[in-house]
């Protein structure tokens, strides 16, 4: 069987070819294993990674919502014990950033798959540093038109916050991948 794409070219019937492609998959396997088992029993209950990275975002969401002028201003609130951030209108709380809105797994599984692949490690460092930017940029986008669909077409919020945005950035995901495998990417 051949697989030609612009990206890659490789016959799998070649000698080693089908052993590259069960060795990408054996490394990420062992990388899932040690990421879910360390951020799971380490990193999440005493919440290492996610309190910064939460902050940062739900930060970034109050400034970027208040450069639009208006009578009202929002402000940020922390309910620490249930692991989120409020953003406030009028002392009402408009909408919850918990610590699984900061695509923490959508982030180590793009950088999971960047380290498994067979590629020299600059090019590696470069796209894992342009697409962590990438992903956290999309992210607190993601938030900010959440945040007004919520308050201007909350019957599409639902829909838009479990389908369409989590299919988004899953897109950007792919499209990272894709300009990674490519040889001729911009990095």
């Amino acid at each position: 069987m051949t697989v030609k794409t612009e990206a890659i070219k490789f016959d799998l019937d070649t000698p080693g070819a089908k052993r590259k492609v069960i060795i990408f998959f054996i490394k990420l396997a062992v990388i899932f294993t040690l990421w879910f088992g360390i951020y799971g029993q380490v990193l999440a209950p005493r919440r290492t990674i996610d309190k910064p990275l939460t902050h940062f975002i739900s930060v970034s969401v109050l400034y970027c919502v208040n450069l639009i002028p208006d009578d009202a201003p929002f402000t940020l609130g922390t309910n620490l014990p249930e692991r989120y951030y409020n953003l406030i209108r009028n002392n009402i709380s408009i909408l919850r950033i918990y610590d699984s809105c900061n695509c923490i797994n959508i982030m180590f599984t793009y950088v999971a798959v960047i380290i498994a692949l067979p590629n020299p490690l600059k090019r590696k460092l470069l796209f894992i540093l342009a697409g962590l930017a990438a992903i956290i940029i999309a992210d607190i986008l993601r938030i900010i038109i959440l945040l007004y669909v919520y308050l201007h077409f909350k019957s599409a919020f639902h829909f838009s916050h479990d389908y369409l945005f989590t299919i988004l950035i899953d897109l950007l995901v792919l499209y990272c991948w894709m300009l990674f495998t490519h040889k001729k990417s911009v990095l």
